[in-house]
Parts: C-alpha cells; structure tokens; sequence
C-alpha cells in the first residue's frame, strides 16, 4: 500500500471523544483548543476498506500533513482516559437532574461540559436512552465544566437554577445550540426569561453563587478524565457514543438485573447489587455491533477533476487556478462549518492560486441539511450562492422560516427562491452530487480533494497549506505570509 493511502484510522477505545455524532459519521475532526484534554493517543494503521463508522474512533489532534501524502504526523499526546475496564462508584445528589425512576435497575449518569463541541447532544442521548428503556433505565446529568473555562461554569450553574424551577430541558437546549462561544451573565439572564424562569429568584441566586458548590462537586466526582463520560451502573463508557452502544451496555445490566430480580430482590436492590458486582469484577463491554466499513476516496484523475468541478456548480476564485479543492459539505453538520471557516482563509492566503468548488453530500440524520442545501442551490440560481453559503453556516436555526429570512437577507426575488427551492431542477442538482459522492467514494463529512489528493474530517489551516504548497511545485512563487501589521513580508 503506497503511503499516500495511509490514514488516520482510529484510536485506543477509552481514549478519545467519539467523532461519530449523529450529524457526522466519519469525520478526522481535530479538538477545539478548549478540548484539548479529551484527545487521546493515536495510532497510526492502513485504510484496508476505509474508516469503521461507530464509537470507537478519534479525531485526530491537530496536525500538519506531510505533503503530497495523507499520513498524519500526530504529535505527542496523552490519554485523558484510563485504558483498560473501568468502573466507578458515582453518585446522584439531589441537585443533578434526572429522569426515569429513582428505584430503576440501571442508573446512567453523564458528567457533561457546556462550551464543548463533543458534549453537544449527550444529553439528549442520555433522553432518548431512558425514554427507550421506561420504568427499567434512570438517567442523571452531572455538571463538569471545562476546567479554566468560565462560560462553561456560568452556564453550569444556570442549568441546574433552571432544574430547580423545572426547566432544565428548555434550558439546555438554548445552552446546546451552537450559538455561543463563551457567555456573559446577561446573555443566561436573558435565556432564563427566554424559557420562563422566574429571573429575580435566578438573578439572585446567580449573582450569589448558591450552586457553584453543586457544580464543583460534580466536577471533582468526575475527577482528571475527559468529558463527556457516561456511567453505566458505575461502568465507564467516554466520550460522545452513539444510542446503540449505550443500549447495548444497558441491555447487558438488564440481563444480569433480571436473573437478580429472579432471587427476590427490589429493584433498587437490584440496581445496588449491580453495582457492586462491576466494581468487585467489571464485566467485559459487549462486543459492537458490526458495521460498514466506509471507503477511501480513490485520487481523481484529470478528467473526473474537470467533472466534478463543472462550471454549472457553485464555485469561487478563478476558473484556471492551478489548485482546485472540490468540497463534499453538508450545512448541518458542524464540522462542516468549521471547514468552511479555514477554506475561507485558505482562499485568503492563496488568492487566485486557488478555486473551491462546492458539493453537496446528503445522509441519514441530517434531515435540515437537505432542505439547507436546496436553499442556497435555489440562491445560486440568483448568483447568490456563496452570500446564502456564508448564511447558513452562521445560523442557528435551518428551518424554513430561517431560510426564507435568508433570502429576504440577501434580498432575493422571494418567490423565485420558493420555486426554486421546490423545483425539479434543484434536486436533480443535489442528486448529481449524490452520484458523484457515490461514484468516489466519499462517505466522510467534510471531504476535500485537493486536486487530485481526499483530505477528510475538519483538518487544520496547515493541513491544507502543506499540501497545496506541494501541489503548487517549488517552481511557482508562493504568496508571501502576511506580517502582523498586514502587510506582506
């Protein structure tokens, strides 16, 4: 196998934050500066059949690619996670949230971070796994903010103040939408009237700091470990897993809780003697669930280049550069948009040495995506497409009234946009993408080729740099690096 097909194929299970969310199946997304201690060692093995969708993958950490390859140099990291099986005595204050029965066989409790790109949806999967499991599974969230991070405190207390008043949920949905980078009091203070807390109870409880000694609690339980963690009866399961791992885990207890059930005792008794046993012998994890293995994109060759970069299609920069970087992206997807953010300087830096063209890669989960993608195809019927592009990535909501107020934005003839939102020539559009993602095996959320070379997952701006600098040559002048005042050197 030639290097050049040699990927970043995973890491060590307990290692890592699981980079298979529900709106991104296979991504190589390096940790935000901010989640540096969830990044785990990494390994180094052939792409035999591609990238194992499932739990038990890594992002890498931030690395530079060597050029005109695509291994990774991953430097020197250690384990936020304890290798090995794991099992721990948590418990349940009475300030964590909850839900389910208290007296259930199996108790999973999550230690969460706000502020966290991996800690995102966890506890709506932490919902969904009780809601699967009625009467059977009791599910508790713990606060842990990132340790150094003062928004993600703040937003810590602010979820458990709106616990006390009953809404924690409404809470944590504004605290999860994407829409913040850090947080000031003000901005909780107005979600607290957002989602109808009484604000001077909260405002006085939040000035005062009542349960800050909550959230260092919760913090110093979980300990010096990654977030987020789940417990499964005490057993450790890292990083941001998937439903179906979490179940597996629980269907596992509930067996064992079964045949207890059998011998007389409670359920809270059961659930107990649960405990015990994993933390006297911990139980082997049960295998996974087998899964497709995803495949490498295959180089492009000359002509399937110029296919792909067809005129028809959005693109920027200019129609000869010598680099062309043809995107697979999908406006639902998070890392996604962090790789629109680099491209953008990317394009900056290299000025008319390079072209973008856009793609669009539609899967399962991603069901706001579609509709995204159909909106600004249709503003790309009034050259408007990059405006719409930049839109969209920025936003918070990608609802149809979202859209719609987008296109007033951009102050496009809105009933043109409607129709071309709805029109056959817009998803025969999307569905030449699909048969040209299909066609290249591009499976990952963001792929980029670069000329010929896939370069997947959310790779740093070095990355890109490393290898478009090989594939500009050493004979053609590279655009001189800007000094801090900005002018070039």
């Amino acid at each position: 196998m030639k290097p050049s097909r040699l990927l970043l194929s995973g890491a060590l299970l307990l290692g890592a934050c699981n980079p298979y969310d529900r709106a991104t199946p296979l991504v190589g997304a390096p940790p935000p500066e901010d989640c540096k201690e969830c990044t785990a060692r990494m390994v180094l093995a052939p792409m035999q059949g591609g990238m194992p969708q499932g739990p038990q993958g890594a992002r890498p950490p931030r690395a530079v690619l060597n050029p005109g390859t695509s291994v990774f140099a991953p430097p020197s990291v250690t384990a936020a996670f304890p290798s090995g099986p794991a099992v721990r005595k948590v418990d349940v204050p009475s300030h964590a949230p909850t839900l389910g029965p208290a007296a259930a066989p199996v108790t999973v409790v999550l230690f969460t971070s706000y502020l966290c790109t991996h800690c995102t949806d966890v506890a709506a999967t932490l919902k969904k796994l009780v809601e699967a499991h009625p009467d059977k599974v009791r599910g508790a969230i713990r606060m842990a903010p990132i340790p150094g991070n003062s928004s993600a405190r703040l937003a810590a207390e602010a979820a458990l103040l709106a616990q006390e008043q009953g809404k924690f949920w409404e809470m944590n949905a504004r605290l999860t939408a994407g829409t913040f980078k850090e947080l000031t009091v003000s901005d909780v203070e107005r979600l607290a009237r957002e989602v109808g807390l009484d604000v001077s109870r909260f405002k006085a409880a939040l000035n005062n700091h009542r349960l800050e000694p909550a959230v260092e609690q919760d913090t110093a339980q979980l300990g010096g470990t990654g977030r987020p963690v789940y417990f499964v009866n005490g057993r450790m399961l890292p990083g941001e897993q998937k439903l179906e791992v979490l179940s597996s885990v629980v269907e596992q207890e509930l067996q064992r809780a079964e045949a207890l059930g059998a011998e007389g005792l409670s359920p809270a008794e059961v659930g107990e003697k649960l405990q015990q046993q994993n933390l006297a012998s911990p139980p082997e994890l049960p295998e996974p669930r087998a899964t497709a293995l995803a495949p490498v994109p295959a180089p492009l060759d000359a002509s399937t280049l110029q296919r792909v970069a067809a005129a028809s299609v959005p693109t920027r920069g200019e129609a000869r550069a010598p680099v062309t970087l043809v995107l697979f992206s999908n406006f639902a997807s998070p890392y996604a948009k962090n790789v629109a953010a680099t491209l953008q300087k990317v394009q900056t830096f290299y000025g008319p040495n390079v072209r973008l063209v856009y793609r669009t890669l539609l899967l399962d989960g991603l069901e706001e995506g579609r509709a995204a993608a159909r909106a600004a195809l249709a503003a790309h019927q009034q050259g408007r497409f990059w405006e719409m592009h930049d839109l969209l990535f920025s936003s918070s909501a990608l609802d149809r009234d979202a859209l719609l107020r987008h296109a007033r934005e951009l102050k496009l003839v809105e009933e043109r946009f409607r129709a071309d939102m709805e029109s056959d020539k817009v998803e025969a559009a999307l569905q030449v993408d699909q048969a040209e993602a299909l066609a290249l095996r591009v499976r990952a959320l963001p792929t980029v080729f670069v000329n010929d070379e896939p370069l997947l997952g959310d790779q740093a701006l070095d990355s890109y740099k490393a290898l478009i600098d090989h594939k500009l040559g050493e004979g053609m002048k590279k655009p001189a690096e800007p000094k801090k005042d900005g002018k070039k050197k």
